[in-house]
């Protein structure tokens, strides 16, 4: 933060948020909630590379749409998972299996709701 943030800002997302660096600083430094602020300054000053800013914008309208989530010839929201989020050189991370009804489908089914 000190030397500039749009020359500095990837490194906002060089930390995974754990919390473990505020346990052992000696003087109580809060970086969970710096790297925090310094994303939201990333975002909010538009910082990020437009790839990003796109590759976000298409991710929340999809997700939006549960017929996209469930459209089953692509799978398309398990793809998008498992190549963007999962990548794994061990090829140990999977995602579980999915259910053949969603949530909300078997509560209505349940209690005999009808749209």
């Amino acid at each position: 933060q000190i030397h500039g943030k749009k020359e500095y800002s990837y490194l906002a997302y060089a930390s995974p948020l754990c919390g473990k660096c505020n346990d052992i600083c000696p003087v109580r430094i809060d970086f969970k909630k710096a790297m925090l602020n310094t994303r939201q300054d990333v975002v909010k000053n538009k910082l990020n590379p437009q790839s990003e800013r796109w590759f976000y914008l298409l991710w929340k309208k999809a997700m939006m749409k549960r017929e996209f989530i469930q459209w089953s010839p692509l799978d398309a929201y398990r793809t998008a998972v498992e190549k963007v989020f999962l990548k794994s050189r061990s090829g140990q991370r999977q995602l579980p299996i999915i259910a053949s009804k969603s949530f909300n489908q078997q509560w209505r089914e349940k209690n005999q709701i009808t749209q």
